[in-house]
């Protein structure tokens, strides 16, 4: 959902840089991201880390790392269905 509205999360230390395409994205948007900032720092950092390893130790194109990186967090990082 992010990845279509242009919104970019970049890590820096234990903060979580936010890079938003003016006008793509609504209030709560941006107070759910907010709210959500801790998770999604840890998010961004896992997948950044994976995906460096599986290019340069597993062999992978960074392409297929990312995609690779992002389907292993993928079940790690979801919400708990109620």
């Amino acid at each position: 959902m992010l990845r279509e509205m242009r919104v970019t999360l970049r890590p820096d230390g234990n903060r979580l840089y936010v890079d938003i395409t003016a006008g793509n994205v609504t209030r709560a948007i941006l107070e759910a991201l907010r709210q959500h900032q801790d998770k999604l720092l840890d998010l961004v950092e896992s997948y950044e880390e994976r995906a460096g390893l599986l290019e340069y130790d597993g062999g992978l194109s960074r392409a297929e790392a990312e995609q690779e990186a992002w389907l292993c967090l993928e079940e790690r990082f979801r919400e708990p269905q109620s």
